[in-house]
């Protein structure tokens, strides 16, 4: 455990909410699994899925992280991993699940925008390439916001066993004030970005009519 991180114990009590964070968590991921299954099959003939599943498996790695932090609060103990390995993993998940949104938006777009291209571009090729590199920018920027920025460790409150959220920042350290705001800032690119594509979308639709 890295003594430079302070540790919040969470009350006993909340071993109950704990418990239900873990069933609700293994049974959404259980369906989810199911589902992945099915569009890994389908993928096969299908080349739009490889991008499905890539994003799904993305979203896995999210929801891994809440059974992760309900047993650790039902066991009333953190689970001895280094904050910085606990901190890439989750944001490289996070990060690439937001990067394999804004690429099926941009899929999606194509297809119903320029429907005459869209088979000649979006091969299987082209969706393997685009799911690699939904995942490098991942890792990528879990890298960077990891360690490129010089930011006191405590700043990161990885599992918060008190208030059971993870990947939090304190504001009140150095350095956190920054990457609070680069969060805010890349979240509210991402919102925008999507907001663009499916209403030039809604715009098409709406002219067709």
């Amino acid at each position: 455990m890295d003594a430079e991180f302070p540790i919040e114990s969470a009350p006993k009590h909340h071993a109950l909410l704990g418990l239900l964070l873990f069933t609700l968590t293994v049974f959404n991921m259980t369906v989810y699994g199911f589902v992945l299954v099915s569009v890994k099959e389908i993928s096969k003939k299908q080349s739009t899925f490889i991008l499905l599943f890539s994003h799904g498996m993305a979203d896995m790695g999210v929801m891994a992280q809440l059974v992760w932090i309900s047993i650790e609060i039902i066991t009333y103990s953190r689970v001895p991993v280094p904050w910085y390995l606990d901190n890439v993993l989750l944001k490289t998940f996070f990060k690439a699940s937001n990067y394999h949104f804004i690429v099926i938006a941009i899929n999606r777009a194509h297809c119903i925008l320029f429907p005459m291209s869209y088979a000649t571009i979006w091969k299987q090729k082209v969706f393997m390439a685009a799911c690699i590199l939904c995942w490098a920018c991942g890792l990528t920027e879990a890298l960077c916001y990891t360690y490129a920025v010089k930011v006191d460790p405590r700043a990161f409150i990885i599992h918060n066993l008190e208030r059971m959220t993870f990947s939090r920042l304190r504001w009140d350290v150095e350095g956190a004030d920054f990457l609070n705001k680069a969060e805010m800032y890349y979240y509210l690119c991402i919102v925008i970005l999507a907001i663009i594509i499916y209403l030039l979308v809604l715009i098409k639709l709406l002219l067709a009519k």
